[in-house]
């Protein structure tokens, strides 16, 4: 996981087209207990049917890693989780939360590997890797990741990925922009 290859490269298997992988946020059980245990609310708005082109397993990891990233910084409030899709089709799964927030600075370089933002780092250990593997698996897909933070009032992060048999370029209103570090 640590390397390209470990996302995208040799020996990761190759995306079938036609393979659909659903976006309900499965893995937003898998943090309730992290949330609970911090007093957090968690809430999914989550339209089933929706779905991606890709590989289910990659992508139910970047979703795991991005739930357990806006728990993890998190401190009061919540996480919240819609998924749904773009005006043109494409599939998008939305991870809000109420947590430290960064800085444009920080939201230019957090997909970077081993980076660490400022207040993340005094908040609960971590590797610097979950916002890098996530950006990694997106782009594996075709997809398109978007940062959007504000200090201390929290973050949201957008994943769009096109819909099985969609490759339509996304019609959403611009956000920030997450920079290719490859």
């Amino acid at each position: 996981w640590l390397t390209r290859a470990g996302v995208g490269g040799a020996g990761a298997g190759e995306r079938s087209p036609g393979e659909r992988a659903a976006l309900a946020p499965a893995g937003a059980d898998a943090v309730q207990p992290a949330a609970d245990k911090k007093g957090l609310a968690r809430t999914v708005d989550a339209d089933a049917s929706v779905g991606a082109s890709g590989r289910p397993a990659l992508l139910r990891k970047a979703v795991r890693n991005l739930l357990d990233n806006a728990v993890k910084y998190t401190r009061e409030g919540g996480v919240r989780v819609d998924v749904g899709t773009t005006a043109d089709g494409q599939a998008r799964l939305t991870c809000t939360d109420t947590g430290v927030g960064m800085s444009d600075e920080e939201c230019a370089t957090a997909t970077e590997r081993f980076y660490r933002g400022t207040e993340a780092g005094r908040m609960a250990q971590g590797s610097g890797l979950g916002l890098s593997l996530i950006r990694r698996i997106v782009e594996e897909h075709d997809g398109e990741l978007r940062l959007d933070s504000t200090p201390g009032e929290g973050t949201r992060v957008t994943i769009i990925l096109p819909a099985p048999s969609s490759s339509v370029p996304s019609l959403e209103p611009e956000h920030k922009q997450v920079p290719d570090v490859a």
